[in-house]
């Protein structure tokens, strides 16, 4: 009897301490939840990926003499670079602080690219006037500059409130190059008249 009663004690003390050890798992609508791994990888690969289209089209600009062909399609690969990019950070789980650190030197890659280009697209405005791709060239940024911005605003939402704010001053950098350039070849500052 002493012997049943101390094993059902010891039974007891060992079911509580195992409940206060490791507490149930939460269930949410029928379904354990697993611990999601963040994804600063896919969050590398594609501001990577956009730098590398980046510099697709600036080199493209850097070679263009008047054949608008190989730009235009460097151009159009950009923006889908862009928009599949958008869609997979809006997939993504948020990004932790220390993650946030990781993504500095894309994001400023990124900057450097955005603003060589703009140097560019400057350089090459005669030739691309005279060669009358003005609005062509100012279709590709006015496509642009709301994709880029549609990036930026996804990225902003994956990363912890206290660093949103510096996370889209960063971005506006980016988008600036590119809106400032999209106004050189307005109608108004490009004539392919």
């Amino acid at each position: 009897m002493k012997f049943c009663l101390a094993a059902s004690l010891l039974y007891l003390a060992g079911g509580v301490y195992g409940a206060v050890a490791t507490p149930p798992p939460t269930r949410l609508g029928g379904f354990t939840p697993i611990p999601l791994e963040h994804d600063l990888p896919t969050a590398i690969s594609v501001l990577t990926a956009v730098n590398t289209s980046f510099n697709v089209v600036e080199a493209a600009v850097r070679e263009y003499h008047g054949d608008i062909a190989p730009l235009r399609a460097a151009a159009s690969d950009f923006l889908s670079t862009i928009q599949s990019g958008t869609t997979t950070v809006n997939g993504m789980t948020p990004l932790t602080a220390a993650e946030c650190l990781s993504l500095i030197s894309p994001a400023r890659d990124l900057q450097d690219r955005s603003r060589a280009l703009a140097i560019q697209l400057k350089e090459k405005k005669t030739i691309i006037q005279r060669h009358k791709h003005c609005a062509t060239i100012h279709d590709f940024l006015d496509k642009g500059t709301p994709l880029s911005v549609g990036l930026i605003t996804a990225v902003v939402s994956k990363v912890p409130k206290n660093f949103r704010g510096i996370v889209q001053r960063e971005g506006d950098k980016i988008t600036k190059e590119i809106e400032d350039s999209r106004e050189t070849f307005a109608p108004v500052n490009c004539s392919d008249a």
